[in-house]
């Protein structure tokens, strides 16, 4: 690690703290900051969580097998708020809805912007509600 560190162009105060923090430096030094688990960064489970809870049912059931369609429904529009507002990759996030493949995420996330893009009043409300809920509690677990 100490090898990867002296290579990389970032100020040598961040590579010293990022090696404290047990951290690697990131290959690109605008991506200093951007810490995983960085206090205030809202996280997949937590997306979860409050999507459940506005559609009324729990975490279990957005991440199990079931193919119900407002299941389906409701885990896509999970699925599109955490590639929105948690910034992490489709793998991560595919990891975390049940060991998904990351195209049945792509696949979420379309269709939820299919919605969006058609006009559907309740997606967007949801999505909308969802958002501001994970800002409003960003850095809660």
């Amino acid at each position: 690690m100490a090898e990867m560190l002296a290579t990389n162009p970032l100020p040598a105060q961040v590579r010293i703290e990022m090696q404290i923090a047990g951290f690697q430096a990131p290959a690109f030094p605008a991506l200093a900051g951007q810490v995983p688990g960085a206090p205030g960064r809202i996280k997949i489970h937590r997306v979860l969580k409050v999507t459940a809870k506005h559609y009324g049912t729990t975490p279990d059931e957005l991440v199990s097998a079931r193919r119900t369609q407002p299941l389906v429904h409701f885990r896509q529009v999970a699925m599109y708020v955490a590639r929105k507002v948690t910034g992490r990759s489709m793998p991560v996030i595919a990891y975390y809805m049940g060991d998904r493949d990351h195209t049945t995420i792509l696949h979420g996330v379309r269709a939820v912007e299919s919605l969006l893009d058609a006009g559907d009043v309740a997606t967007t409300v949801a999505v909308r509600q969802i958002t501001e809920r994970l800002q409003m509690t960003a850095g809660r677990i």
